[in-house]
C-alpha cells in the first residue's frame, strides 16, 4: 500500500500529460492533389507524409517532382486510404466529392485546398494549412520568402504589354495564376481579359506584345498541343521580341513554385 502511494503522484503525471502530448502530436497527412503535393513537402515534416498524388513525381507538372520522389505514391482509391489511416487528407476542390464523404465516416479528416485565388487569398491559405499540420512558423516563412520575391520583381516589367502564350494556342486571363504573376512583375496583358481561352495562330499572329511569355516543357514537339509552340511561322513571329520560357510546373499550383517562377520573369525582363 505504501509503494502504491507513492506511485500515485506519477500516475497523475502521466494521466494529466497523456492527452495533451496525442493533442499536440503533428498529424499524419496524405496528399491526393498535385498542389496540395507541393505544399505539404513544404511546410510538413518528412515524417508526416502517409503518401503523395499520383502526379507528385512528373516533373513537367510538379515544381516539387525531385523532393516527391522520396515519398510513397498514393494510389488515390478509398481503400488504400483506409488502410494507411492517416489524419488528415488533402485534396481538390475538383477531386471526387465521394471520397471526401467516405473518409469523413470513417473519422479522416479532408481538408480541400483551393484554386488560386490572387497571393492575398494564397497567403491565408499557407498559414492555415502550416497551422493545421503543427507547423505555422514555416507558413509565416513561406509567405514571407514568396513576398520577398514579389517585392524584388515588382518593375521588372515596367509596363510593357505582354502575352502568356501556352500549350495549343491557350492564353491565360488575368484571374490565372499565371496573370497574377505577369501583374505582379509590372506587365500588362496584351489581350485584356478575366479568364483564359484558346486563341487561333492567325489571331496570335496579328497581336504586337511586347513581351512573350512561353510556357515550355518537354523539349519534343510530341503532340499537337506542344507543336504549336514551335510553329515556323510563331518562332518567326516571337524572334523579334522579347521572350522569357517559364515552365508549366511553375505556373500549375500556388507554393514555393511562385519564387522561382517570379525570379524567372524578372531575370528575363531586364
Amino acid at each position: 500500500m505504501h509503494c502504491f502511494r507513492l506511485l500515485l503522484p506519477f500516475v497523475a503525471v502521466l494521466l494529466a500529460f497523456g492527452p495533451a502530448q496525442a493533442a499536440s502530436r503533428s498529424p499524419r497527412v496524405l496528399s491526393l492533389n498535385l498542389c496540395a503535393d507541393q505544399l505539404l513537402l513544404a511546410l510538413a515534416d518528412p515524417g508526416q507524409i502517409v503518401a503523395l498524388s499520383r502526379f507528385s513525381r512528373d516533373a513537367g507538372m510538379s515544381a516539387a517532382a525531385r523532393k516527391a520522389r522520396n515519398f510513397p505514391v498514393a494510389s488515390g482509391g478509398i481503400e488504400a486510404v483506409l488502410r494507411d489511416r492517416p489524419d488528415l487528407v488533402l485534396a481538390g476542390p475538383y477531386d471526387r466529392p465521394v471520397t471526401s464523404g467516405v473518409l469523413a465516416r470513417q473519422g479522416i479528416a479532408v481538408r480541400i485546398v483551393p484554386l488560386w485565388q490572387g497571393f492575398a487569398a494564397g497567403a491565408a491559405e499557407i498559414r492555415a494549412l502550416a497551422a493545421a499540420l503543427g507547423h505555422p512558423e514555416r507558413g509565416v516563412a513561406l509567405v514571407a520568402h514568396i513576398e520577398a520575391a514579389r517585392e524584388a520583381a515588382a518593375n521588372a516589367g515596367a509596363g510593357r504589354s505582354a502575352l502568356a502564350l501556352g500549350r495549343g494556342g491557350y492564353v491565360d486571363g488575368a484571374d490565372s495564376l499565371t496573370g497574377s504573376l505577369l501583374a505582379a512583375v509590372g506587365l500588362r496583358p496584351a489581350i485584356p481579359a478575366a479568364h483564359g481561352r484558346f486563341v487561333p495562330l492567325e489571331t496570335l499572329l496579328q497581336l504586337d506584345p511586347q513581351v512573350l511569355v512561353l510556357a515550355e516543357g518537354r523539349s519534343a514537339a510530341n503532340d499537337r498541343g506542344a507543336a504549336l509552340l514551335r510553329h515556323p511561322a510563331l518562332r518567326a513571329w516571337a524572334a523579334g521580341r522579347r521572350v522569357v520560357t517559364l515552365p508549366p510546373a511553375l505556373t500549375a499550383c500556388p507554393g514555393p513554385g511562385l519564387v522561382e517562377a517570379l525570379d524567372i520573369l524578372a531575370a528575363g525582363l531586364r
